[in-house]
């Protein structure tokens, strides 16, 4: 079992390694982890209810990127960027129990918070750490 940090930052290369969309959501660190909250979500509601995984997680991906650009559809190669995320994130989330699908997610909404407030210092005290 890899530490919780290292599966968030496995998480996150899936997102950061696709140009697309890295080209859309830029230098905004917090929207990646936001789109893997919302991902880890939708994967654990989807294995819940016997949905495919794979296509409850690209259908959130697509929605947290068309929201950030909300001027024009995504082209045809951002849709595969999506795909080709999703697949590595329902590829990692498969190897995790329920107990360690539900602390990632409690991560991953600290670090959303961290860097959305800035304040490194109180959540280094909580030994949450980039």
């Amino acid at each position: 079992m890899l530490s919780y940090k290292e599966v968030v930052k496995t998480l996150e290369k899936c997102l950061t390694t696709e140009q697309a969309l890295s080209r859309i959501v830029g230098k905004r660190k917090y929207h990646y982890y936001s789109m893997m909250f919302q991902a880890l979500k939708a994967y654990t509601k989807a294995v819940n209810t016997n949905q495919s995984p794979l296509i409850t997680v690209k259908s959130v991906l697509i929605k947290s990127i068309a929201s950030l650009t909300r001027t024009r559809p995504l082209s045809a190669g951002e849709l595969n960027s999506v795909k080709r995320a999703a697949q590595c994130i329902v590829s990692i989330l498969e190897h995790l129990e329920e107990p360690e699908l539900k602390n990632l997610a409690i991560y991953l909404r600290l670090y959303n918070l961290m860097l959305r407030l800035g304040d490194n210092k109180r959540f280094k005290e909580m030994g949450l750490e980039l």
